[in-house]
């Protein structure tokens, strides 16, 4: 990792600074950022060039090694986008020994404002956040009992689950905590947001943490529920049905009965359903929610300024062992499963908006009596009643999409 510190102003960086050249990378076209290996290069190409050396990775062309290697599918193959890395003059002797290094502070004295850029490239970025995810994962069941949730399920003599319940506002309530808590740990172990000032951060965490819970639960619905009931992480359910599960009917309102209906049937359509589809494997959950902090919707502005390096370092790494991951467990389809992977991220987000309809008007998801004790993350709660708010003037849920996020594969 390398992180230098430059001002914000009355400072004229050196001419290989990707903030000045406008020259394009000699291997996919994009933009450059310097000739540090000898030709230019973007920032995703240097990465994967000093990476795949320093190392010693092989890979393999499913394709003839004739690959077409441009900006949108420099991520296909790996074996050609290092062959054109060599072809076009990067040499590995440009590689110096302080880039294995650990990290380096540069410190300038200015009087303005800095802005820190750190390049960080960890190895085995995915497999670090699967044991993550595992670990997390194990913990949902006991976190539930500390918080004296009642019992959700029972098992037959054979194991088998032959009864769940309906999720109560306790069960939501104590989900929420949990989901905040574990998106706030997850978003910690990536340098870049871990980096971000505390409000930045929380205005990340109050669209992020819904979107990581939807995660966890399309998982667990995938693989445990049939296809008309929603889990939540201690195995009770919703239903589209407002009424199941109860032993009679509490409310006669036939605007809340619909928009419950509307709100789990979405949930189930967009993600349950695709997530069982594809069999979504933990190394592809963990993918997603990495690729949705680093590609955060919650402001048009940049959220990174001042690490687009790191993030793109990263984001690059991430797209190429996902990537890899899809080809080597389908081989016949990697590219195609690549595709679908990413393009869940659509879902996702209008998830994340159904979730922010719902939770201002249902009486399960009472986020206006939402406890903040014990949640070291700031006034969260607040914090995503205010960003319902923002929302609600959005009346349709693919302008989230188009306008608030833009995936673009490097």
């Amino acid at each position: 990792m390398t992180v230098s510190t430059i001002p914000s102003s009355s400072f004229n960086p050196p001419s290989y600074s990707f903030y000045t050249t406008k020259k394009t990378c000699k291997i996919c076209g994009d933009r450059a950022q310097n000739a540090r290996y000898g030709e230019m290069a973007c920032s995703g190409c240097n990465v994967f060039f000093r990476r795949t050396i320093l190392e010693k990775k092989k890979y393999v062309c499913w394709r003839g090694k004739n690959c077409a290697i441009s900006y949108a599918h420099r991520c296909v193959c790996r074996y050609c986008r290092f062959q054109k890395c060599v072809q076009v003059g990067l040499r590995a002797e440009a590689i110096q020994q302080r880039d294995s290094l650990g990290p380096r502070i540069l410190k300038i004295k200015s009087r303005t404002p800095e802005i820190i850029i750190i390049d960080e490239t960890p190895e085995c970025l995915l497999e670090k956040f699967v044991k993550l995810q595992w670990r997390q994962t194990s913990e949902h069941h006991q976190y539930f009992i500390d918080h004296k949730v009642d019992v959700p399920f029972h098992r037959d003599a054979s194991h088998k689950i032959n009864y769940r319940r309906r999720a109560q506002p306790h069960d939501i309530n104590v989900m929420l905590h949990l989901s905040l808590r574990q998106a706030t740990q997850w978003s910690n172990h990536l340098r870049p947001f871990e980096c971000l000032p505390a409000k930045i951060k929380r205005d990340v965490l109050a669209e992020y943490f819904i979107a990581f819970m939807l995660l966890d639960q399309g998982a667990k619905t995938s693989r445990e529920a049939n296809g008309s009931t929603w889990l939540i992480q201690n195995g009770s359910f919703m239903h589209p049905d407002y009424c199941k599960g109860l032993s009679h009917a509490s409310t006669s309102d036939v605007d809340q009965l619909k928009s419950h209906y509307n709100f789990v049937s979405e949930l189930i359509q967009s993600i349950s359903e695709p997530f069982k589809t594809l069999e979504i494997r933990d190394t592809e959950l963990a993918a997603l929610k990495i690729l949705l902090l680093l590609r955060p919707s919650c402001s048009s502005r940049n959220i990174y300024s001042g690490q687009e390096g790191a993030v793109t370092g990263l984001y690059t790494q991430l797209m190429e062992e996902l990537m890899e991951h899809s080809i080597v467990k389908f081989p016949d389809q990697g590219a195609q499963r690549f595709g679908k992977i990413v393009l869940l991220l659509s879902s996702i987000r209008c998830g994340i908006k159904a979730v922010y309809n719902y939770m201002r008007g249902s009486d399960l998801f009472n986020v206006a009596s939402f406890d903040e004790k014990g949640i070291k993350t700031s006034k969260e709660a607040g914090k995503v009643l205010d960003y319902c708010a923002g929302l609600s003037t959005i009346s349709d849920p693919y302008q989230l999409t188009e306008n608030h996020y833009n995936i673009g594969v490097t």
